[in-house]
């Protein structure tokens, strides 16, 4: 697997009903979901101390109920349980033993054998004042208030400017949608950034339709929709330093193609002096990193000195140093992103 640096990653957030979901295997195409993100070098998958603790008692009260009647429930009937943690005559600790020791085994597993980062995002002081206000100025419930913001500040010292959260519960995702504003107010001054809601049952992005994790076929093609997600978050995460994209260009016979051709990324942008690039391929296969010499670029054909702006966006050129031949091939297309990169 290749190694990326974690300023090209993109943060996507598990709800603690996503991550029952997919214990319970009770969505093909979720699991599916979940396992090829969590293989993607380019992304890092991780909950919270809090969404680990939530589902703790998840899973002790699912695992009651299945224990109690040797399958699961729909995960809309959720019988009053708790209140006295007596299901159907039999008492939970009849079964705490087996019920603990499965609950330690799946948390465990899911942190060790699947990439998921539970302990990142600890629970500490700086997200008491957040999820206050986050409580008294929304109607998101004080759970939801709790599962946002510790996606969003890991610990006291630090902060996710751009993430994504994958949650199958759509009374959060709407009313974070529907209080944005507020959202963005509490967080802005904290250097931190709303997440994108990625809602289970409704995955899209601009170029395809929506697919539905909990209902469409698990032979459903989802490294389309991932892909894209991850790349508009990546490109979000370094816009400073996204120059554009590559394109494609004839390679002449018996040449050496070390040249790579690309596009800005709007009209009127212009270039700047770095110390290399980094390269993202559009299907996330490879990253690399190549120093640069300022005096390499060229603009329809001929030398420039940076910085430089022309007229179009997609006339540009650099040579490249040290380009390995397994490499050359997957330059010379079009949609592989394009970063300044300073040593």
């Amino acid at each position: 697997m290749i190694t990326v640096d974690p300023k090209y990653k993109a943060y996507i957030f598990l709800d603690t009903n996503v991550l029952e979901n997919y214990l319970e295997k009770s969505y093909p195409l979720l699991n599916k979901s979940i396992d090829f993100l969590s293989n993607i070098p380019f992304v890092f998958l991780f909950a919270s101390h809090y969404v680990e603790y939530e589902l703790t008692e998840v899973r002790k009260r699912r695992l009651f109920e299945y224990y109690v009647d040797g399958h699961y429930l729909d995960p809309g009937f959720r019988p009053s349980v708790k209140k006295n943690w007596i299901y159907k005559g039999k008492k939970y600790d009849d079964y705490k033993a087996k019920i603990k020791q499965q609950v330690i085994k799946e948390i465990d597993d899911l942190k060790n054998n699947h990439n998921i980062y539970f302990d990142y995002n600890v629970l500490h002081d700086g997200l008491i004042l957040p999820v206050k206000a986050l409580t008294l100025d929304s109607t998101i419930s004080r759970e939801d208030c709790m599962i946002l913001t510790s996606a969003v500040l890991p610990n006291i010292d630090t902060f996710n400017l751009n993430s994504a959260i994958i949650s199958s519960d759509a009374q959060f995702c709407n009313a974070v949608n529907k209080h944005h504003p507020i959202i963005d107010s509490i967080f802005n001054p904290l250097s931190a950034k709303t997440p994108i809601l990625l809602h289970t049952r409704h995955i899209k992005e601009s170029t395809f339709q929506s697919i539905n994790l909990e209902n469409n076929s698990v032979d459903t093609d989802i490294e389309p929709y991932f892909t894209k997600i991850i790349i508009d978050l990546i490109i979000e995460k370094n816009k400073k330093d996204f120059i554009g994209k590559s394109t494609k260009h004839k390679i002449r016979v018996g040449a050496i193609d070390n040249i790579l051709y690309f596009k800005l990324r709007k009209e009127n942008d212009g270039l700047r002096t770095s110390e290399g690039l980094v390269i993202i391929a559009k299907d996330l296969s490879f990253i690399k990193i190549f120093t640069i010499d300022a005096n390499s670029y060229k603009y329809e054909g001929g030398a420039i000195t940076l910085p430089f702006i022309g007229r179009v966006c997609n006339k540009y050129s650099v040579m490249l140093d040290n380009v390995k031949d397994d490499i050359q091939p997957l330059l010379n297309r079009n949609g592989n992103l394009i970063f300044y990169y300073d040593l």
